[in-house]
């Protein structure tokens, strides 16, 4: 099992590739009590899947890794066209299927929104 550290080093590791491969638009999460750092939105234009929004939070146990959260949420991205209210599947409703928080669901659509400007959509 590798160290925290080794995996912190990875995890950079997949960040300074994702960034010279992708434009890449990135929003913390804050916790409205204490305003520190508990989660990380992320949108960027994938030549395959075009642009897609990924987000991180941590656990209230833990403290906030910014290189742990940006890579879990470069890996988690989802397409934006499941998140766009016009797909068959409505995928409006996926958002709500994987029981974010308010919080994060607030900076997810806000993300969107910043994306559909950024990428020129």
């Amino acid at each position: 099992m590798p160290t925290k550290e080794a995996y912190i080093e990875e995890c950079q590791r997949e960040i300074d590739g994702a960034s010279t491969s992708y434009k890449m638009l990135l929003e913390y999460i804050k916790d409205p009590h204490t305003n520190k750092k508990i989660g990380v939105v992320v949108a960027y234009r994938s030549l395959k899947r075009g642009i897609c929004l990924g987000w991180s939070k941590c656990n209230p146990r833990d403290k906030f890794n910014k290189q742990i959260g940006i890579s879990l949420a470069i890996c988690t991205g989802i397409p934006q066209r499941y998140l766009d209210d016009k797909h068959p599947r409505h995928p409006y409703n996926t958002l709500k299927s994987l029981q974010l928080v308010t919080l994060v669901n607030a900076k997810v659509e806000h993300m969107r929104d910043r994306a559909r400007r950024y990428f020129k959509l």
